[in-house]
This record gives structure tokens, C-alpha cells and sequence, in this order.
């Protein structure tokens, strides 16, 4: 016969391991009954919170196709939606890439290949801004500057929004020419830059000696090579 003491041991027992499924199963559990499924009130409100804003951006994007200027059918609002949600961390070093981005961001560091030799980057202005001219390339020679805003490739506009594009623009058989137009703070006019392309072989590592014996490295970006 079991003891008074056991038997209420077993009903406290018992009742925790019920209110530990009943909360599973209100919580965390979805199921199935006949044609309706059943979830839990917290996933239900994330549902409700994600329905409202997809459905705030399908209106938004409903008014754009109705009443934007001029076609929109190759945007790709998809990606735009997602750099949006980088942008919003305002954080330079946050950003989200498109396949091609990302192809186009890996060309330039894989050590070589045929351009100016200048690292660009999408501003938030709208236009394609030169972080900086690599050393000792056609794009330092030809006088290209950090913040220099790059408006026309070959008298063809470019956008930031299509860095991408530019970039393949800029990119060539080395010994052919490129002709960029640049806006440069503190100047009034664009101007325009032709430029030689070059095989760029990318030297990120640059080492001496100074003074006392003291080594001094430079690291100028990081690559495939530069290890």
C-alpha cells in the first residue's frame, strides 16, 4: 500500500509534468485538427506582425508599378527590401550584396585582374564613390581621388544602385581606354578622366625597415593573398 507521503509526492509530480506539456503544447507545439491548424498565441501575434508589414510593402509596391515615371518590371524590390534592412543599421561595414555584387566584389579580391585599380563603393547620396585608388595603378596615375563621385562610364550615366554594372564597365582588357566623369568636392564641374587599363596584380602588403631597426608592415586590404 502506498503511503500518504509517496501518493502526494506522485500528485506534485503529475501536476508539474501536465502544466509542463499544457505549456508546450499552448506555446511552442503546433498542430493539426481536421482542416485547421492550432499554434500558439505568441506565434500567432509574430504572424499577425508579419502579415501586416508584407502587407504593407505589397501595397507600397503596388504603388510604385501604378504610379512611378517609367517601367519598373526589371526591379528587383526583393533585393532592395533586404539592403534596406542593412541600410537601416547604419553601419558602413553592414551590407547586404546581390549575387552579382558579391561576384564583382570577389574579382577584386582574388589578386589580378584588368581595370583601373580603383575601390568603389555605392553612396548614400546615389552616387558611385571612390573609397580610394589602389597604389601604384592607372586610377592613382590618372589622379583619381577618395570621395571622387563617378557619374559617367564612356558617356554612359551610372547609378549607385547599379555599382555592379559600372564596375564591369570600368573592368576591360588592359591597354584599352576608359573614360570616367567625376564630380569632385570642391570643384565646380564635372570633369572628365580617360584612362589606360592596366592588369592590376593587387600588392596589399607593403613591409620596411625604419629607423632603430623597427619593422613597419602596411596592410592596405584584405584578400585571398594577402596572408
Amino acid at each position: 500500500m502506498i503511503s500518504r507521503k509517496t501518493a502526494f509526492f506522485w500528485v506534485i509530480t503529475l501536476s508539474l509534468i501536465t502544466g509542463i506539456v499544457t505549456f508546450s503544447m499552448t506555446n511552442i507545439i503546433s498542430f493539426s485538427i481536421g482542416e485547421k491548424v492550432v499554434i500558439s498565441k505568441q506565434k500567432y501575434e509574430h504572424f499577425q506582425y508579419l502579415n501586416n508589414n508584407f502587407d504593407k510593402m505589397l501595397g507600397l509596391k503596388a504603388f510604385i508599378e501604378e504610379n512611378y515615371y517609367q517601367p519598373v518590371d526589371d526591379v528587383n524590390f526583393e533585393d532592395g527590401i533586404i539592403k534596406g534592412l542593412f541600410k537601416a543599421l547604419d553601419d558602413p561595414y553592414s551590407v547586404y550584396m546581390s549575387k552579382d555584387e558579391f561576384d564583382s566584389f570577389m574579382t577584386h579580391t582574388k589578386g589580378t585582374y584588368g581595370g583601373i585599380g580603383v575601390i568603389m563603393t555605392p553612396g548614400e547620396d546615389g552616387f558611385i564613390t571612390v573609397v580610394s585608388p589602389i597604389e601604384d595603378t592607372p586610377g592613382e596615375r590618372a589622379g583619381i581621388q577618395p570621395e571622387d563621385k563617378i557619374i559617367k562610364v564612356n558617356d554612359e550615366e551610372v547609378i549607385a544602385e547599379k555599382l555592379d554594372e559600372a564596375v564591369a564597365m570600368i573592368k576591360g582588357e588592359p591597354g584599352t581606354k576608359v573614360t570616367l566623369t567625376i564630380i569632385r568636392p570642391g570643384k565646380a564641374d564635372p570633369f572628365s578622366v580617360e584612362i589606360t587599363r592596366e592588369e592590376i596584380r593587387l600588392n596589399t602588403v607593403k613591409s620596411r625597415v625604419l629607423k632603430d631597426k623597427i619593422g613597419y608592415i602596411r596592410i592596405t586590404m584584405f584578400d585571398e593573398q594577402t596572408s
